[in-house]
């Protein structure tokens, strides 16, 4: 899991392994690059790719179709339309609005009239036409799974590469926020949603004066995030109900909302802005502690404050795609290209001035794989003009034929990792701010400038989650790292410095002083050795409470990973897949430290993991070393 999170942007210019076989089975068989399109259930498939046929358009003219729905005044009677092919690429085109909806994962069958023929088409799309028909006059519309043919893989790979245009130039988006499997809501539970989302609004524009946004994208805000903005008398359990909507998870929305010009969501028979959804969200979650604990758990909940984020452009101009990567990480996507695919057209609608490398990142259905995520993990370097992607990959994890820098894509994140916005390491320049200069004359090979500082000579165990231990226990654990620096520091005060290396520098409060802190760890763990230390509460300087905090933030910082020494005595913490005579490299345009492992060639490496190094986390190799270029592979 990803140690340091920093999104502070270099300014500066771009310039033109060993895997374990067994850990890696599962993951390989999953990104082998054999997996399939997203295609229709198999028996829905096989009906649909005959007798139907499609006329071919021309996807370089970025030629579209549209459903010519007619008007119905029974919502049973039979779904009527004709298809009509437009240009996209023409100053004049005809009114149209699309549909964002959720296919499901068994969509059902369902049956419409299609230019006079009865065709089978997914039970979702037949559902969400009956909802959006109007009865009084015709819709001009399009929805993904009828107007593009699914089971045409060139076709849908170059409808996919043009998707931001579509929803661009469309008039209105309409979002159908699909129930639960097996639920249904009733009006009477539609409206109170209705009323929650007023009342949202309301204690918003009282609470914040107008200011939300500008407090919602401000860090120094934080200290308000403890629930007492958040008015009492709103009902949250509606809320909890509409954000149980798969709509909210899928990947494709986030590109779908984004882009549209104006976006409503139909729920039951009631019907308002996404805008008023996205602004609740952020709202609430801003506000977390007064929520229910499944309510914080929410995956629909944290994704629709995500899409708040990349919708909100004023606020946040700077977001390329690996922003956009790191705010839909949780998405859910069936086919694993489109977790690079859903991510193109944000990318291009919000910063059209990077010198995106188009051509290979155009969506491309038989593109293996790892070859996508690859290319997609590059640009993320070239663009962001420094190496933070790189603090995201766990080459642990990472299959067989993949370079070991390559960001998967639809990994998504662990538990402890949840909130990528709110990470540990903004305060971190250990290449000094040093220009970052990246080159790849291979597609496989990611080439920087960088430091080989030095070696990994002993370590200790992966940390663990250690619920159950008591204060005799964390003693135990404090000798053992503490007797591997007492090896290379005789007669010197090492124990700050441990206490610093074993919490990556921070406390819970994300400042530096922590010593105090630690110190009283260690005088609590050996005064009550058969006592657990539980959470800090209570008094802020109370004895107890310093302690907890200090091992609150140990517990979240050396969860998996392990303490280390180098041959020259630098003590840190790394990755748990890391080994003696792994080296420590810092790259220019790297915040932090990496941990590398020669390949045997000449300053040539497979990346390992991240690190904390006590002494290079600002910048300090710049005394004494000199950058040269070296190869990751």
């Amino acid at each position: 899991m990803p140690l340091f999170s920093s999104f502070k942007r270099s300014k500066a210019p771009v310039a033109p392994q060993n895997i374990d076989k067994t850990k890696q089975q599962a993951l390989s068989a999953k990104h082998s690059g054999t997996d399939s399109y997203n295609k229709p259930p198999a028996r829905l498939q096989r009906k649909l790719e005959f007798p139907r046929t499609y006329r071919n358009i021309d996807s370089d003219k970025k030629e579209i179709r549209l459903l010519r729905l007619f008007p119905a005044k029974n919502e049973d009677d039979p779904l009527q339309c004709t298809t009509q092919v437009i240009c996209l690429q023409s100053r004049k085109i005809p009114a149209y609005e699309t549909i964002s909806y959720c296919w499901g994962k068994d969509p059902g069958e369902g049956w419409m009239q299609i230019d006079g023929i009865r065709e089978l088409v997914p039970g979702s799309a037949e559902r969400v036409l009956r909802r959006m028909r109007s009865q009084t006059q015709e819709r001009l519309l399009w929805i993904d799974a009828i107007s593009i043919n699914q089971c045409n893989t060139a076709e849908k790979g170059d409808q996919v590469a043009f998707m931001c245009d579509i929803y661009q130039r469309g008039d209105h988006n309409l979002i159908w926020l699909t129930p639960p499997d097996k639920y249904k809501y009733t009006p009477t539970e539609a409206r109170s949603i209705l009323n929650s989302l007023q009342a949202v609004k309301t204690n918003i524009k009282r609470a914040t004066g107008g200011k939300f946004r500008s407090l919602m994208n401000n860090p120094a805000g934080t200290e308000t995030q403890n629930g007492r903005l958040l008015d009492a008398s709103i009902d949250l359990k509606s809320l909890q109900l509409l954000f149980q909507s798969e709509w909210f998870r899928r990947l494709w929305v986030a590109q779908e909302a984004a882009l549209s010009q104006q976006s409503t969501c139909h729920f039951g028979p009631c019907k308002f802005p996404l805008s008023d959804i996205l602004d609740a969200a952020a709202w609430l979650l801003y506000n977390g502690l007064m929520l229910p604990p499944p309510m914080r758990k929410q995956r629909g909940l944290w994704a629709a404050r995500s899409m708040w984020y990349i919708l909100d452009r004023r606020n946040n101009p700077d977001t390329d795609l690996f922003m956009a990567y790191v705010l839909t990480q949780n998405f859910e996507a069936t086919e694993a290209r489109d977790h690079v695919y859903a991510l193109m057209g944000l990318f291009k609608d919000q910063q059209p001035h990077l010198r995106l490398r188009g051509l290979l990142l155009r969506p491309k259905y038989t593109k293996p794989l790892p070859e996508v995520f690859r290319d997609a993990t590059r640009a993320c370097v070239e663009d962001s003009r420094n190496l933070q992607a790189l603090q995201f990959v766990e080459p642990s994890k990472v299959p067989a034929g993949y370079p070991s820098w390559t960001l998967l894509f639809d990994a998504g994140l662990s538990g402890r990792d949840a909130d990528p916005i709110c990470k540990l390491g903004n305060g971190f320049r250990a290449d000094g701010n040093a220009t970052c200069y990246v080159m790849f004359d291979e597609p496989d090979t990611l080439k920087a400038r960088g430091a080989d500082i030095d070696g990994i000579e002993e370590y200790s165990p992966t940390f663990s989650s250690a619920k159950s231990w008591t204060n005799g226990d964390h003693a135990k654990l404090m000798g053992q790292v503490g007797s591997m620096i007492r090896k290379r520091r005789p007669g010197k005060d090492w124990i700050n410095e441990l206490g610093l290396v074993l919490v990556a520098g921070h406390n819970t409060s994300r400042d530096r002083t922590v010593v105090d802190d630690f110190a009283a760890f260690l005088r609590y763990s050996k005064q009550y050795p058969t006592q657990r230390l539980a959470v800090p509460e209570g008094q802020q300087h109370d004895e107890k409470n310093r302690a907890g905090r200090w091992y609150s933030r140990f517990e979240q910082t050396m969860y998996g990973r392990k303490f280390f020494m180098t041959r020259g005595g630098l003590a840190g913490i790394g990755p748990p897949n890391m080994k003696s005579g792994d080296r420590i490299v810092v790259l220019c345009g790297g915040s932090v430290p990496f941990v590398m492992r020669s390949t045997g060639r000449k300053r040539e490496y497979v990346l390992i993991g991240v690190c904390y190094v006590f002494g290079l986390m600002q910048g300090e190799f710049k005394d004494y070393f000199v950058a040269e270029w070296m190869s990751v592979r």
